[in-house]
């Protein structure tokens, strides 16, 4: 059996696609990874649960005490209440869709809650209209901040035209 021409251009061009998708995914990877324990600039920052220790760990803690020094945008009150929640390891699997009821807001958060207590995605309705604003990406050294220019129902993949934010020193810095 020979192989076309057509066939062999098409092979060529998937394996190709492979090999670009796992260098740039190499490269984000690379640039994403820190240190647990420090920032950007190399100084300390609060101790991060490990979901995957052996040890019990602690909870989760992110660097939310601000940096006079940092210029960006400052946690708002909001933030530091979903902060101090998520610190706490106090959170229940029947309250996550709702950590807040008494709020004029909506905080879902998603999580694992057994062995050990983790939160992985929080989700923001600003207006309890059922649509999300935004989405905060928690990793183990990083929480990721994503804005959507279009709230969302039930999507919640970011488009590239939506503002991203890292959490840095008690601030919300654009990337």
């Amino acid at each position: 059996m020979a192989l076309s021409p057509r066939l062999i251009r098409q092979f060529a061009i998937g394996v190709g696609a492979l090999l670009v998708g796992a260098v740039i995914g190499q490269v984000y990877r690379s640039t994403r990874t820190k240190p647990a324990g420090t920032d950007p600039a190399g100084s300390s920052s609060a101790t991060i649960f490990d979901p995957n220790a052996s040890d019990g760990g602690s909870p989760q803690q992110y660097p939310v005490k601000r940096d006079g020094h940092l210029q960006g945008g400052a946690l708002r009150p909001m933030d530091e209440e979903i902060f101090a929640a998520i610190a706490s390891g106090q959170l229940e699997q029947a309250h996550l869709d709702d950590v807040f009821p008494s709020k004029p807001y909506r905080v879902r958060m998603v999580g694992s809650m057994a062995p050990r207590k983790w939160i992985s995605v929080v989700f923001i309705d600003l207006q309890r209209d059922g649509k999300f604003e935004e989405r905060w990406d928690l990793t183990t050294d990083d929480v990721v901040r994503v804005v959507f220019r279009k709230p969302r129902g039930d999507n919640f993949a970011a488009d590239d035209a939506d503002p991203k934010f890292s959490l840095r020193r008690g601030t919300w810095q654009a990337f």
